[in-house]
């Protein structure tokens, strides 16, 4: 029989994402590939050992939400003074995830419209560290895809091309009759 080699016992996060044990900052291991899945807190890797499996890797997904485009101005939907408390203040809606739905854009688009301008960045918005950094993986040919909830196009804008618009983007719209696409400006 073959012996099991034990494991090394690696910090595992609190409530804070990066955490200082000794002299060294430690960041979620991501790319840990002793990461414990059934453990509900990510296990912690050593800032270097992070920035060498970056460099090591070849196949990298990223997957990104709102945290990478609020540094740029966009609010998120959840957070307090965010979209959705926005929407609760304008529209007199049952919930405020209505405004997003089929239903009611079918039945009545004028709100979702009006709020759109909202939410379509302005030109002065420019792309965050973080959207550049995924740029960089793309252009190093490290990234095989991003796949992001964000619906602002920051991504097209730092000239991204490897990306997933889950819940698509403002960038162009289409016409639920003809299908005609335009630009969302």
């Amino acid at each position: 029989k073959q012996k099991k080699q034990k494991k090394q016992k690696t910090p595992v996060a609190g409530s804070d994402a990066s955490e200082k044990v000794g002299s060294s900052t430690l960041v979620p291991a991501f790319l840990s590939p002793s990461h414990d899945t059934a453990s509900c807190f990510p296990r912690l890797l050593h800032e270097e050992d992070a920035i060498l499996r970056l460099k090591q890797s070849r196949k990298i997904v990223v997957i990104t939400g709102a945290g990478v485009s609020v540094s740029c101005g966009i609010p998120d939907f959840r957070s307090e003074g965010g979209l959705y408390d926005r929407i609760e203040e304008r529209f007199a809606l049952p919930d405020p995830q209505c405004l997003f739905s089929l239903d009611y854009l079918i039945d009545d688009p004028e709100p979702f419209f009006e709020f759109a301008k909202e939410l379509y960045p302005s030109r002065t918005v420019t792309p965050s560290r973080a959207h550049r950094f995924v740029k960089l993986l793309e252009t190093k040919r490290k990234l095989l895809r991003n796949f992001t909830q964000n619906i602002d196009g920051l991504e097209g804008a730092c000239g991204l091309a490897r990306v997933s618009y889950c819940h698509g983007s403002l960038s162009t719209l289409h016409c639920m009759r003809c299908k005609r696409k335009v630009s969302g400006e």
